[in-house]
């Protein structure tokens, strides 16, 4: 469960001090409150919601939760999960008094004070009057009422039909509640959202569901808040009652002053508002000055007035995207808004992420410039060659000898040369990082000043399911050699898909659809976007890149993406992307494109050869599949292999000579499925009775007969029975849908399996519950190996020449377990331009926050358990040891602490040497260039350029001296 923080006013001695209540919970059943004095921190003491509402004898089920503070009372509850998180009734909750005593206690040190928690009063909230509905417990808000000393509770009922509110008195429980009917608060709201209760007694915000456009809108409106009630709502006045249609994204109110924030349009920006408030009416408008524009297109979500005087209040606001603002105003006549600071919290949220090399050129008219480089013919090698020496000629060589002094002094032109060399080197980077609700483009450029800075912003439709980017192209037929096609590979563009469910019904019921967005990476530019109404759930995306030449729309990613249902949907949804589709489809031959579908419900696995017909219809013909039976096993993660991964060559060469074939197929991927609770009591059930009808307990079995002498009875002996495994790693081809291989744990937790597939590894991480730790799982790939003397200049093995998913012998596989000491988050690798440098394995600790990197040959599953062969040892094998050595110089994160690493993703500079990594999932994003294999093709930084210019210009000078010199003396010789 996500932490909680409240705060309310308690009584300590003859005073009043405000306390601050944190909210945790270990398993989730049971919500814990440790409370702390608000001006030193110093903890008072914890309470258990359960025992809470066990002592206040609140009816009902389920987990036990902190709801709030409010006016020295906690607010508890229990609350079910049935489909939506719901409080059942009122008597579910119960309000708990509590004050904080000073004790005085003598130590060796002398007397000292300390405070003591006590719970005054705990009962169950009695309500009278119409109050029968169930609450939605993430809309609970628990508010006081300085004036009546009561605990007001506010919340939104089951299905969105009315605003609950309570007043409870805090000591005994009882009180007054009320629903309000959605009809009697605004004409135009198809459902409650939110309720947001006003610090000035007197007002409470409501939010609704606004469905009448295109896409579904949340608006705020402010009401009166009287007895415990919701009251009427405030208008313009009885005059223009028109203005009951003015859909603010959300308000506030302070001091008989209303603050409204509005987005012009779909896509504008948010304006500010203010009003002058009178009752229910609004009596005017008032000037507003300032930062009355918020730096976001984002619909405001929420307001929180942290503070509200007669001169000044302070708020908090949260947009859809996730994006918070401070805002200072000051009140007068008018309002002047200072906005304080803005922070982007959806970074602390990060999903996905890609890098986008800014040093290429993406342009149409590249393609053939780009194709003549790659082909290096001598043409273009002449052609090159010719241009450096006129470079020279016009001066090239002396503004490289001044650039060098200039770099090495650090005079002005230096941080452009430092530029220059990043983008040659290729580590001017954008990360594009996806977050529920926002898109974001960040420059992380190692040698760049403004790393780490936000370059552009897009927000998502908020009523999204998910949404995914993506980019490149289909899966290239092998890894070796460069993984997929270049122009794939290094396009700027992206495409950004959201999935948004159906909303409504009958009539008025809309989508599901798919929204979409091509998307300059760089620079955040929308090349086009759209959004097509679908038949079901999306089931995979299959992305196809396609050249300007072939395709004329302004975006080069198409997407053809498999449902739920067996259709398909091609994006963008016009004629030449289904012709592309077509086109790709028909010049992929007798390889074919190939689709899946999972269904982790059925736990069906199904693949699909993509056909099209003449008429450039994309249809999906099932060619294979398999299942996961439901009652025994459910799907927990899948994964699949890294699209831009370089591998070096398809065989290892062993310390024997003798070769390693390497498994390579790019259509592989890692299922991982968990053992359900009764599938595990049924297998244990069947070994117990198994060993009851051997004659024994399961726990002991019998010397085997010819153990003891004639007459005597055969002693029993002690033995472990091996527990049913929980956790297996099934490796499943795409195309062909056969299970290739099938590996199983025992004592494993099946919550947060990290996994990655790296070349022809297989590398995950699980908890053994058994032993308490960390274990690391290690399978390889291979097809057979071919000893040293199979080739020669006369004679080679037979090898298959073509590889089918169909066909194919399935790998042979190695595998080993190994321990880490910390619990294991993330997982990722190292990339590099050519596959050559030593691989490292990345993996994000949880309790330490470190991001490490493991030399892979410290993972190898050929590790001999044995003493270490001559041969092994050639190839740096060392001897098997379960725990995992963690070397202080291979933690590229240091000394600062990551917190809550979700992902790692890395890709590869120009230069071989390095790769550039990039950790998210939680309030931290780190970056780094890591070098696996030391920076062996590059010069440190710390190299002296301008004593090496020297150096070389004085040998020059040296030598030209030498040589007049040598001459002379020689025409000397030669006269005398």
């Amino acid at each position: 469960a996500e932490p909680k923080v409240f705060g309310t006013t308690v009584q300590w001695g003859a005073d009043n001090v405000e306390v601050i209540g944190a909210v945790t919970s270990a398993d989730g059943k049971d919500e814990v409150v440790t409370l702390y004095d608000g001006s030193t921190g110093a903890s008072i003491g914890t309470l258990s919601a359960k025992a809470l509402l066990s002592d206040a004898k609140a009816k009902g089920g389920g987990a036990a939760k902190v709801l709030g503070m409010s006016n020295g009372a906690v607010l508890v509850g229990y609350v079910k999960d049935d489909g939506d998180p719901i409080i059942a009734s009122s008597n579910s909750m119960a309000v708990v008094g509590i004050q904080v005593n000073t004790i005085r206690t003598t130590t060796t040190e002398g007397e000292a004070l300390e405070a003591s928690l006590e719970v005054t009063s705990a009962n169950a909230i009695k309500v009278d009057g119409g109050v029968k509905s169930s609450m939605l417990y993430g809309t609970v808000q628990v508010f006081d009422t300085p004036d009546d000393g009561k605990v007001n509770i506010a919340a939104v009922s089951v299905g969105g039909s009315a605003v609950i509110t309570m007043s409870v008195d805090p000591t005994s429980g009882s009180g007054s509640g009320a629903e309000t009917a959605l009809s009697t608060m605004h004409p135009l709201w198809t459902a409650v959202h939110s309720v947001h209760p006003q610090p000035t007694n007197g007002y409470i915000a409501v939010s609704g569901t606004d469905t009448r456009y295109p896409r579904t809108r949340l608006t705020s409106a402010l009401f009166l808040y009287t007895d415990g009630k919701v009251g009427e709502q405030v208008y313009t006045g009885p005059q223009v009652k028109q203005d009951e249609e003015t859909e603010y994204d959300a308000t506030a109110y302070c001091s008989d002053r209303q603050i409204a924030f509005e987005r012009e349009g779909d896509t504008g920006k948010v304006q500010v508002k203010a009003f002058g408030v009178k009752g229910n009416e609004i009596t005017s408008k008032l000037d507003i000055s300032g930062d009355v524009q918020l730096p976001t297109d984002d619909a405001v979500t929420e307001v929180m007035v942290l503070s509200c005087t007669t001169s000044e209040m302070s708020i908090l606001v949260i947009t859809s995207g996730k994006m918070t603002a401070f805002l200072n105003l000051k009140l007068a006549a008018g309002v002047d808004v200072d906005l304080a600071w803005t922070a982007e919290e959806a970074l602390a949220s990060v999903t996905d992420s890609i890098f986008l090399d800014t040093a290429t050129d993406d342009s149409s008219d590249s393609d053939e410039d780009e194709a003549l480089l790659q082909s290096l013919n001598l043409s273009s090698r002449l052609s090159s060659q010719m241009n450096s020496f006129r470079n020279f000629v016009s001066g090239g060589f002396l503004s490289d000898v001044i650039s060098i002094f200039m770099s090495a002094s650090g005079l002005e032109g230096a941080d452009a040369d430092s530029k220059k060399k990043e983008r040659a080197f290729g580590f001017a980077k954008v990360a594009v990082l996806l977050s529920p609700g926002a898109v974001f483009g960040m420059d992380v450029s190692t040698a760049s000043s403004g790393r780490g800075t936000i370059l552009w912003r897009m927000t998502l439709d908020p009523n999204a399911a998910w949404s995914k980017i993506v980019h490149g192209g289909a899966t290239a037929n092998s890894l070796v050699g460069g993984g997929q096609d270049k122009h794939a590979l290094h396009s700027h563009e992206v495409m950004v898909i959201s999935y948004i469910p159906a909303v409504g019904s009958g009539s008025r019921k809309k989508g599901p659809k798919i929204a979409w967005k091509c998307v300059d990476g760089p620079t955040g530019k929308i090349h086009a976007e759209g959004s097509v109404d679908v038949s079901s759930p999306v089931a995979q995306i299959l992305p196809i890149h396609v050249s300007h030449h072939d395709y004329q729309e302004s975006c080069r990613h198409v997407l053809s993406i498999l449902h739920a249902d067996e259709t398909i949907t091609v994006i963008p949804n016009d004629e030449s992307a289904r012709m592309a589709v077509s086109l790709a489809i028909k010049s992929s031959g007798q390889n074919g494109l190939y689709q899946h579908s999972i269904r982790r419900d059925t736990g069906s696995y199904q693949t699909y050869r993509l056909v099209s017909s003449d008429s450039d219809e994309i249809i999906a013909q099932q060619v294979g599949g398999s299942t996961f039976i439901p009652g025994q096993e459910k799907i927990v993660t899948v994964a699949y292999p890294k699209r831009n991964e370089v591998l070096q060559s398809p065989a290892l060469i062993l310390g024997d000579d003798s070769l390693l074939l390497s498994y390579l197929n790019p259509h592989l991927s890692v299922v991982v499925t968990a053992a359900t609770d009764e599938y595990l009591a049924s297998l244990k059930s069947e070994a117990d009775d198994i060993a009851k009808a051997l004659g024994g307990s399961g726990d002991q079995k019998p010397k085997p007969l010819g153990a003891t002498k004639p007459g005597e009875e055969a002693p029993t002996v002690t033995t472990t029975a091996l527990p049913p495994p929980s956790l297996f790693i099934n490796l499943v081809d795409t195309v062909s849908g056969r299970i290739l291989h099938r590996t199983s744990h025992s004592d494993a937790a099946t919550a947060g399996i990290p996994v990655i597939i790296s070349e022809n590894w297989i590398i995950y991480a699980f908890s053994n519950l058994k032993s308490r730790r960390t274990e690391i799982g290690v399978l390889s790939l291979h097809e057979g190996m071919i000893d040293k003397h199979g080739i020669t200049a006369f004679s080679a093995p037979e090898q298959e020449s073509t590889f089918s998913s169909f066909t194919s012998p399935k790998p042979i596989v190695l595998a080993k377990t190994y321990t880490m000491p910390s619990p294991v988050t993330a997982l990722g690798a190292t990339t590099t331009r050519e596959g050559i440098s030593m691989k490292q394995i990345l993996m994000a600790t949880g309790e330490e926050g470190q991001v490490i990197g493991i030399d892979r040959r410290m993972l190898d599953p050929r590790r001999p358990t044995g003493e270490v062969k001559a041969s092994e040892k050639k190839e740096g094998l060392h001897k098997y040891h379960p725990l995992i050595p963690v070397s202080t110089l291979r933690i590229p994160s240091y000394s600062q602490r990551i917190e809550a690493v979700s992902s790692i993703t890395s890709t590869a500079a120009n230069v071989e040497s390095q790769s550039l990594v990039i950790a998210h999932g939680g309030p931290d994003i780190f970056f780094t260039r890591l070098s696996p294999s030391r920076g062996f093709d590059l010069l440190p930084d710390s190299f002296n350029r301008a004593l090496l210019s020297i150096v070389v210009l004085a040998l020059c000078v040296l030598v030209g001296t030498l040589k007049k010199m040598m001459t002379k003396k020689m025409i000397a010789t030669s006269w005398a």
